[in-house]
């Protein structure tokens, strides 16, 4: 009898540990494929992209300046990591710009030992003169997870321009600090490229510093 039991247990242990890989490899496991440099990005300066895309001939005469600042995959995931990184390590991003929608995938280890993704996929939208990032989805592996939890992680980690409404869905692209100063005026997504308009007005040396010290 008790070698029974002892083979019923251990019957039971193996279909359980059998379930339990079959729903992590089906659900959870990462699908995305990753880039080879999904990882070893030079950190992103976001005062250098800004400060060479000031004209040579700037003077405060002409305070206003209009700009396009152009981004591929690479560098976007690079100013993404840059970010994420301040606030924990992760083992992989990955970005897909096309057709005005932006997804991005983050691989990270479960546990210590267990790689899973997170898939956010944002379209652009401008409303009310605003520019804005609406979540079109979220998921955990294939689960969706819930938008406003998303969005409330992004508004703690406080990203520059990214000023998230949880409860509205949305990033509106600004930044509080800084609205004198920048205003993105258009985003677009399109050929695995962001471009981004922008307006920078700068009316005093003080301004100027502020651009600097970002």
């Amino acid at each position: 009898m008790k070698n029974i039991i002892k083979k019923l247990i251990v019957i039971v242990s193996v279909a359980l540990v059998a379930m339990i890989t079959i729903v992590y490899l089906v659900v959870f496991f990462p699908t995305h494929e990753y880039s080879k440099n999904s990882v070893a990005n030079k950190p992103f300066d976001v005062r250098a992209m800004l400060i060479n895309s000031i004209p040579k001939n700037f003077s405060l005469q002409n305070r206003k300046i209009e700009t396009t600042i152009s981004l591929s995959e690479d560098e976007l995931k690079s100013m993404i990591l840059t970010e994420v990184n301040k606030k924990g390590k992760v083992d992989g991003i990955d970005i897909s710009i096309e057709n005005d929608k932006l997804d991005i995938y983050v691989r990270q280890k479960s546990l210590k030992y267990f790689p899973t993704e997170i898939s956010i996929f944002f379209k652009s939208e401008v409303k009310e003169d605003k520019i804005k990032l609406v979540l079109d989805k979220a998921k955990f592996g294939k689960l969706n997870i819930g938008k406003e939890n998303v969005l409330n992680k992004i508004k703690d980690n406080k990203i520059m321009f990214f000023d998230a409404r949880p409860s509205e869905g949305e990033i509106i692209l600004e930044d509080e600090k800084l609205k004198d100063l920048i205003t993105i005026k258009a985003i677009k997504f399109k050929d695995h490229k962001a471009s981004v308009d922008l307006q920078i007005e700068i009316n005093s040396l003080a301004d100027f510093m502020k651009l600097m010290n970002l």
